[in-house]
């Protein structure tokens, strides 16, 4: 199996290389206000810097990280943070995934990113999106996802606790965690769990649902984000299953098809937030296949890695 696992993690890897722009940036998604790079190549990167593979020490892998590491560099915005992309309003999110992409590739990154990043922590300790002019507008409360990717920028293992309890009290109250950008909430239970074994905090998200069993019905975003959550809590069957699914999956360029599936939030979906915790708007895909190869190959490097059987 490892054998397979590898053939399928270069052929990725060879995707990705393919794919990156003159300029060194990844882009993916096109909504209205045009393609994403600088989160698109912020989330590429830390899921490079996470892989730890020899193969990664290739001249051509290392040059291409390199110039994805001076595009983030060059494109950091005067306020500190990243964004979608340059037109647009800078948010935590991106900015998040570059402070932590540029630490992995060892960048020491500047205190205006850290700055911008902590403006957006709420009076409960959650993380907006974006530090909107109206406090009420959806984008500006407090998200999950955003959250816990916040915590490992900033490196607050203190702050981090606290997250943990306030969540357990919101699953308490509505029965489930949610994805505000994301139209499947494994994301969020993934990167909560991310977060919590970077913290070595496992023992305190035991009430996290991380017990799905995957099936032909799930995408393959869904697939390696439920692979990497049930490896954290080391189940191996779930792993095992992930694994099958998304090596059957792959396409001959070494990709995967669009799976990761990004809710441009309306501004309307105030009160449903609020209420159920759910957000309404359209639903965009990967069209280029970046973000859902990217997801995968963490995926199989975390399997090549440390490989487990039943």
């Amino acid at each position: 199996m490892n054998a397979e696992v590898r053939q399928s993690y270069s052929a990725a890897i060879e995707f990705l290389l393919n794919s990156q722009k003159e300029n060194g940036s990844w882009c993916d998604y096109f909504l209205d206000v045009g393609e994403s790079n600088s989160w698109i190549t912020a989330y590429v990167l830390c899921n490079l810097g996470l892989t730890k593979q020899p193969s990664l020490e290739h001249e051509s892998i290392k040059k291409a990280i390199k110039k994805a590491v001076n595009f983030l560099v060059q494109n950091q915005a005067l306020s500190g943070g990243w964004g979608y992309n340059e037109h647009v309003m800078q948010d935590c999110d991106s900015t998040a995934y570059a402070i932590i992409a540029l630490r992995l590739h060892g960048i020491t990154p500047n205190m205006s990113a850290v700055n911008f990043v902590q403006k957006h922590q709420l009076g409960n300790g959650w993380f907006s999106t974006f530090k909107h002019k109206h406090a009420n507008h959806p984008w500006s409360f407090a998200h999950p996802e955003v959250s816990a990717v916040s915590l490992i920028a900033l490196n607050d293992k203190r702050q981090a606790q606290r997250f943990i309890q306030t969540l357990k009290d919101e699953i308490k109250k509505f029965g489930y965690i949610t994805s505000f950008w994301w139209n499947d909430s494994i994301y969020s239970t993934y990167v909560i769990s991310w977060m919590a074994e970077y913290f070595s905090l496992l023992n305190l998200i035991d009430f996290l649902p991380t017990d799905e069993n995957p099936n032909m019905g799930f995408s393959v975003f869904r697939l390696a984000l439920l692979g990497m959550t049930s490896y954290i809590f080391e189940q191996k069957s779930i792993v095992n299953n992930c694994l099958e699914l998304i090596l059957n999956l792959q396409q001959n360029d070494g990709s995967w098809e669009p799976s990761a599936e990004l809710r441009q939030v309306s501004d309307n979906s105030g009160v449903i937030w609020c209420v159920e915790r759910k957000s309404i708007g359209p639903i965009y895909l990967d069209i280029y296949k970046i973000f859902t190869t990217a997801t995968a190959i963490r995926f199989l490097s975390r399997y090549l890695a440390d490989p487990i059987r039943e």
